[in-house]
């Protein structure tokens, strides 16, 4: 995930596949939690671009 930061990008595949372990309440460790929450933000906020 740290990846997707530096890379500044996410394929909208990748992008589902976080949605559905967040949706699906997936056991993620307090450290994945909040990668994924970093990377919302940064799609929320523009500073992460969306691929195909």
């Amino acid at each position: 995930m740290s990846n997707i930061l530096r890379c500044r990008r996410i394929t909208r595949e990748t992008q589902r596949m976080l949605m559905s372990s967040l949706l699906g309440k997936a056991h993620l460790n307090n450290d994945e939690q909040a990668q994924v929450a970093k990377i919302f933000e940064a799609i929320t906020q523009g500073r992460l671009r969306v691929i195909d």
